[in-house]
């Protein structure tokens, strides 16, 4: 048995606060997922932080949804990297250091538990 939030609509809400409530969940603006503010002061301070509580139904996003725009940003970084990698082989162990030359991204690659090597990407 799964506890499933009642979501308030917006004039749900609205009706709530006029009474000295808060609601207690709100939906994300992408997914609709129930979003909860535990306390009457973080109600407040997102309210505040949006603008007002249509903002906060309008554009509030949850965490992961969030989350997912940062690791879009971190594919558009990786356009960055220079195509062209510079490879380094050796009997390194697990564990050893590396020096990695300025303004590059190191990568060391293992199959099946043997050092490949490490490719250095220029990032520009």
């Amino acid at each position: 048995m799964s506890y499933k939030p009642t979501v308030p609509n917006l004039l749900e809400a609205k009706a709530s606060l006029a009474k000295g409530k808060h609601p207690y969940y709100h939906p994300c603006s992408k997914c609709s997922k129930a979003c909860s503010t535990p306390t009457r002061a973080f109600w407040q301070k997102r309210v505040k932080e949006m603008g007002s509580v249509d903002d906060v139904y309008k554009s509030f996003e949850c965490r992961d949804c969030r989350k997912s725009k940062k690791e879009i940003k971190k594919e558009r970084a990786s356009a960055l990297y220079n195509p062209e990698p510079v490879v380094v082989s050796g009997g390194r162990k697990p564990g050893e250091f590396v020096k990695i030359p300025d303004h590059c991204l190191g990568v060391s690659t293992w199959e099946e538990g043997k050092f490949l090597g490490t490719t250095f990407h220029k990032i520009f």
